[in-house]
């Protein structure tokens, strides 16, 4: 986790580690397929840009076993505060939302991949990224 500026907290959370602000409870079972994603902690305050409420800033990392081609589309859905259906992104690529505060399920989806999702519970004026992991299924 790195901390920049005087009030601005950026966590980054995989499904190989987690913090321990705002998390969104999950199973064990649950976490290899998933991320928990923390926002600003307590005791920060984010910062007031304008009268306007802030949105929140998330990021959303693919991280593909195999890996893809660059331009290998996949699809991403947010639910939420508000909501996002059937956002193509580049799959081998990071893709940055602004979104009003609130939490959110994202979900993957990708050609020939199992499909996953994860949690975030996003703070006004902070900023949060989340790494999905993605699998091809097992042959059987």
């Amino acid at each position: 986790m790195t901390v920049t500026g005087a009030t601005r907290f950026v966590a980054t959370v995989s499904t190989l580690a987690m913090s321990a602000c705002h998390q969104v409870p999950i199973t064990q079972d649950e976490l290899a397929a998933r991320a928990i994603v923390s926002t600003c902690p307590p005791g920060i305050v984010p910062a007031k840009l304008s009268s306007e409420p802030p949105n929140a800033s998330l990021t959303v990392t693919l991280r593909l076993e195999p890996a893809v081609a660059a331009g290998t589309e996949a699809v991403l859905r947010l639910e939420g505060p508000f909501n996002r259906d059937n956002t193509h992104i580049d799959a081998s690529a990071a893709s940055r939302f602004d979104l009003p505060k609130g939490v959110y399920l994202v979900r993957a989806t990708i050609d020939g991949y199992t499909s996953v999702e994860g949690r975030a519970n996003l703070t006004a004026g902070c900023e949060a990224t989340m790494t999905l992991l993605m699998k091809k299924p097992a042959k059987g």
